[in-house]
């Protein structure tokens, strides 16, 4: 006989719909929906994928990533589709399901969405709806599911990546608006790289009772050492506990684990479709491709920052500091979407028109709201420079302001970022702003970087304690600590210390072998060249003629 009161107590409760299509949502008059993703990745063959969707207070759907497991099955997707055994079911209600089932957000970021969007007590009752694990802890689901924490579907699928474990644990605490107090990655850890590729060992010096140790790592050294191997296998043991590349002692509390790399080493950094769905965030920042169809445009980005806050209040402020410090020779246009009517009074496709990003993001959070909802997402953000003309930036600009946006609308509380060679795009007064921008992004969101590099630019803004010097001796690849005091240091001394000079032979020496030649003697050759060589090099030909 069923039980009246549970079935009472469920139909009071927000509708939730399992659907197979997203596009199913809007017909719906569901509150939260539940969409499997057609996937081939797996986790120790559970798939548990989906997208999680809830309407907002204007009854817009927003949709977020999640996972699903339904008691005794494995694949969610097969699972769903069983569900609609007729044709013209276009979905099936929460309490319609006979089996207990309980979803997971993938990330804390999520929980934090659905509480500044809904309010804690809305979002509440639609994350009780969706049987949410991270927030009903210790509280009654609509069935039981004993041993779930147990079974292989929670510990090896829902919670195998970092970024989800982190959700989990913190989501209740995210929703309360408690979590930003108390995130912080900033702790001592090692990593042992294992399997194929770089093997050696890392040991990370993070001290939060040290500020001049900070919170960037940088892993530098010679071509062909390992660097972006080494990179690629620490995202991987960070985002994936399961992760046979490494093994990691005293393993950080990671909110999610991001990447930016270059284009050519993708494959390094997203594992195959055996290891599963726990995996860095992947971004590239080479300005010289074109953007792919699924990757957001600045303007996009620009309102996913619109709408975050960090510990030190909103990320606009943050934008709008770095805008000022790096980009204060142009002032920064935001497109905006104009309502059109035509002669009956029909709504036609928006013109765009232009505001300045200072008067963008003046006024109080309902204004700022209001102004990231109107903005045109498929136009460009445009810069104009003192003269009133429109400026194209640079490529080292557009990695810069890219990396900038991404990381702000991307990095969460206790996040990790990995970033491969960013000097590859940027002069060196660019990498020097770029690391002071990465660390009050760090800051703000109480997150660490690793950072591989060949530029001793990079390495002079942190502390010795954290630059590890990679180098191969004698084919057994060792990672060292530089002898010198690098946080400020002279640039040269920091490129004689990580690289050395091993070339017998330079350019510079053979030139100056000729002018020995064509020259009688020293007085000569300063008569000649004094013009033309530094006084280093006048020296060091001085001392060849009078030998």
């Amino acid at each position: 006989m069923p039980d009246n009161k549970r079935i009472n107590s469920q139909l009071n409760k927000p509708l939730t719909s399992f659907l197979l299509s997203q596009s199913q949502a809007e017909l719906s008059k569901a509150q939260a929906f539940i969409v499997p993703t057609s996937s081939k990745f797996n986790d120790f063959g559970y798939r548990t994928a989906c997208t999680i969707g809830f309407r907002d207070k204007k009854g817009e759907i927003n949709w977020l990533e999640g996972r699903c497991a339904i008691q005794g099955e494995e694949d969610l997707l097969a699972a769903v589709q069983e569900l609609f055994f007729d044709p013209d079911m276009k979905e099936v209600f929460h309490h319609q399901l006979r089996k207990p089932f309980r979803t997971l957000l993938v990330d804390a970021k999520s929980y934090s969405i659905l509480r500044r969007t809904l309010g804690e007590s809305h979002a509440r009752s639609i994350l009780t709806s969706l049987q949410d694990v991270a927030t009903l802890k210790g509280q009654s689901f609509d069935h039981e599911w004993y041993n779930f924490y147990k079974e292989e579907v929670f510990t090896h699928a829902m919670i195998r990546s970092s970024e989800a474990y982190f959700a989990y644990r913190k989501g209740e605490r995210v929703l309360q608006g408690l979590q930003e107090l108390d995130a912080d990655a900033r702790e001592a850890f090692s990593v042992e790289l294992k399997g194929v590729g770089p093997q050696t060992r890392f040991d990370f010096q993070f001290d939060s009772q040290n500020f001049l140790r900070g919170r960037i790592a940088v892993i530098i050294g010679q071509n062909g050492c390992g660097k972006t191997s080494a990179l690629a296998k620490l995202s991987k043991v960070l985002a994936d506990k399961e992760s046979r590349s490494a093994e990691v002692t005293h393993r950080p509390e990671l909110n999610q684990v991001i990447a930016f790399i270059h284009t050519a080493s993708v494959r390094q950094f997203i594992p195959s479709s055996k290891e599963g769905l726990a995996r860095a965030r992947v971004f590239t920042f080479n300005p010289a491709s074109p953007r792919k169809q699924r990757e957001d445009s600045a303007t996009t980005l620009l309102v996913d920052v619109a709408r975050g806050h960090d510990t030190q209040g909103p990320l606009l402020n943050h934008l709008s500091e770095i805008l000022q410090a790096e980009f204060g020779q142009f002032q920064v246009l935001v497109p905006m979407k104009k309502d059109r009517k035509d002669a009956a009074g029909t709504f036609m496709l928006p013109n765009v028109e232009y505001m300045p990003f200072e008067e963008w993001f003046r006024g109080g959070e309902r204004d700022i709201l209001k102004n990231a909802a109107n903005v045109a997402p498929w136009q460009e953000l445009k810069f104009i420079d003192r003269n009133g003309k429109e400026r194209k930036l640079s490529m080292g600009q557009q990695a810069f302001l890219k990396f900038i946006l991404v990381a702000l609308a991307n990095a969460g509380p206790a996040s990790a970022l990995l970033i491969d060679e960013p000097e590859n795009f940027l002069h060196p007064n660019l990498i020097s702003r770029f690391m002071r921008s990465l660390n009050k992004i760090l800051n703000g969101t109480r997150s660490i970087a690793f950072v591989a590099t060949h530029s001793p630019f990079v390495v002079r803004e942190v502390q010795s304690a954290q630059v590890h010097v990679m180098r191969d001796e004698g084919g057994v690849l060792i990672v060292r600590k530089p002898r010198m005091q690098t946080l400020g240091a002279n640039v040269a001394s920091i490129s004689n210390e990580v690289f050395g000079d091993d070339l017998p032979h330079h350019l510079y020496e053979e030139l100056l072998e000729r002018a020995e030649r064509e020259s009688q003697t020293f007085s000569d050759a300063l008569e000649k060249y004094a013009s033309e060589l530094s006084a280093e090099a006048l020296m060091r030909l001085r001392r060849m003629m009078e030998q």
